[in-house]
């Protein structure tokens, strides 16, 4: 239980450091095995090398969020 809650706020804090409601909502999606046409598509993107170029930069910001949190 103790784990699972811990996991639960590191979740919240990593949606707080995307700070981008569209960066999250994509995040989600592709955690959720959506295909990044799918995601275009369910998001109104117009077509999915958007949603590819923002999945890079997401990735980006979840190795410095991790590598700040190891340094806690």
């Amino acid at each position: 239980p103790q784990a699972h809650l811990e996991m639960v706020e590191t979740i919240k804090e990593f949606y707080e450091f995307l700070g981008d409601e569209t960066d999250i909502k994509i995040f989600k999606l592709y955690a959720d095995g959506h295909t990044q046409k799918q995601i275009a598509e369910h998001l109104g993107f117009k077509t999915h090398s958007a949603v590819g170029k923002r999945l890079k930069k997401i990735n980006e910001k979840r190795m410095a969020f991790l590598a700040m949190k190891l340094f806690e």
